[in-house]
């Protein structure tokens, strides 16, 4: 059986991604919504749960929101309330 060396390094893992917490106010700016209607769908279970930090404040995964985003029904989709 032969062998062949060669050179060539093995391929590089990808960067680590950093996951980016968000603070409410940067939640409200990115969805467009205000904090009573954050607060009452995270309660409905219709919106991302925040993450407590050290400090006892609060933050979002900024993945979370995105894919809440991209999971929002089309308009033509959802009947006018």
């Amino acid at each position: 059986m032969n062998t062949i060396l060669t050179d060539a390094k093995p391929p590089e893992a990808p960067p680590e991604k950093h996951e980016r917490l968000l603070r409410l106010a940067s939640v409200e700016l990115k969805c467009e919504i205000g904090r009573s209607t954050i607060y009452r769908k995270m309660a409905k279970g219709t919106f991302p749960k925040a993450r407590r930090v050290d400090d006892g404040s609060v933050r979002w995964r900024e993945s979370e929101i995105d894919s809440w985003i991209d999971n929002l029904p089309l308009a033509e989709d959802t009947p006018p309330e």
